[in-house]
């Protein structure tokens, strides 16, 4: 499974529609979170060897001013991918 989806608005923290950043946390990471839940099931079923793959963003490792919601999700997604959630 690849995920490569991700929305985020440009606009200062103070200056965007909390339903915007709503739709951010959810599409960044509830979804990844929720996708991956239950493609495990499955592929441990198949008894074969499987991956997720969760594309990320660079803002993952660097906060970009008026990109701050964006950046923080796709750093849940990079920290949620990594090697301890094997």
């Amino acid at each position: 499974m690849t995920n490569n989806a991700g929305v985020g608005k440009f606009n200062p923290f103070t200056a965007t529609m909390f339903a915007d950043i709503q739709e951010t946390m959810q599409l960044n990471m509830v979804a990844p979170t929720e996708l991956a839940y239950f493609a495990v099931k499955h592929m441990l079923a198949l008894k074969r060897e499987c991956f997720i793959t969760n594309i990320s963003s660079i803002g993952a490792f660097q906060p970009v001013q008026s990109f701050a919601v964006y950046t923080a999700t796709k750093a849940y997604l990079t920290q949620w991918s990594g090697r301890g959630n094997r």
